[in-house]
């Protein structure tokens, strides 16, 4: 037998929930996670570092969310065989598309590497199936307007602690991990949190601060194909990122707002090639958004 040590650094990104570690395990599987029979070892928490032993055979150490988003949402490492103690050290990077996904440091396994891809690919297949195809639906049928791509009435929704004015195209949807979702024929509007109650230095961050520190997460991700700098302008603070999803490029528009115990993200994406006509749009939309 050896020790294995985890460190999950201190993140504010997913730092509320405790995260599951598991090990392949064909002996005395519990769950299977991407083909692979593993056993449960423990949890581990944000900024904590947690140990166990395992034995000395080479096996995949995973760290998942949960059982329901353990096919997107994952992470895994190739334990080499071995006599001596390893330690490992990662944490979870903000993406929505990924679930906010745990990520070891220093990973350069291509496989690895892919997974993130494909899961990646998976979670924003999630967010924007319903929405993809009524983009498709409408450049078949010649829908796309000139300026604008709704004409819909508007259409206020709330919900604890917020509302956001959209039209009357889109309906609410429910997505894993985020405070509340609305899909439309031509966009996909996600909202999201984070607590100053689990996390406490978020407490005294500015609204630009954190848009920054958002910023760039995604700046460093080799799957995020350009994000632009952060913009403070006509009470919104907020950045552009884009990334392809099967096969097709779109754009996220992130907006970012602080409330009396949260911070709250607010991510608009369309296709790309829509963005000229649908940014007003998507502007107004988020001059609408209020929390608290």
């Amino acid at each position: 037998m050896r020790t294995l040590s985890i460190t999950r650094i201190k993140s504010f990104v997913g730092c509320a929930a405790p995260l599951q570690i598991y090990i392949e395990d064909y002996e005395a599987p519990e769950m299977t996670i991407l083909d692979t029979p593993c056993r449960k070892l423990g949890k581990i928490k944000n900024g904590q570092t947690v140990s166990f032993e395992v034995t000395e055979q080479a096996a995949k150490v995973f760290v998942i969310a949960d059982k329901l988003s353990k096919n997107y949402c994952n992470e895994y490492y190739p334990l080499p065989a071995g006599m001596d103690p390893v330690t490992l050290t990662g944490k979870c990077k903000y993406n929505p598309a990924s679930g906010n996904a745990f990520r070891f440091d220093g990973v350069t396994d291509e496989a690895v590497l892919a997974n993130r891809r494909k899961g990646k690919n998976k979670g924003l297949l999630v967010l924007l199936a319903a929405v993809a195809v009524g983009l498709v639906i409408g450049f078949v049928g010649g829908l796309v307007r000139s300026g604008i791509f709704s004409s819909e009435a508007p259409e206020t929704f709330e919900g604890t602690g917020y509302s956001i004015t959209l039209t009357e195209d889109f309906d609410a949807v429910s997505y894993e991990g985020y405070v509340a979702a609305f899909e439309g024929e031509y966009a996909v509007a996600m909202i999201s949190t984070e607590t100053f109650a689990s996390y406490a230095p978020l407490s005294g961050m500015t609204v630009p601060a954190y848009g920054e520190a958002l910023r760039d997460t995604y700046e460093m991700d080799p799957d995020i194909l350009t994000v632009t700098p952060v913009r403070t302008e006509n009470g919104l603070c907020y950045f552009y990122y884009t990334a392809m999803v099967d096969g097709d490029e779109f754009t996220y528009c992130t907006f970012v707002s602080k409330g009396v115990d949260a911070f709250w993200t607010l991510e608009i994406a369309t296709y790309t090639e829509n963005m000229e006509d649908m940014e007003s749009d998507i502007l107004e939309w988020a001059k609408s958004f209020r929390v608290n």
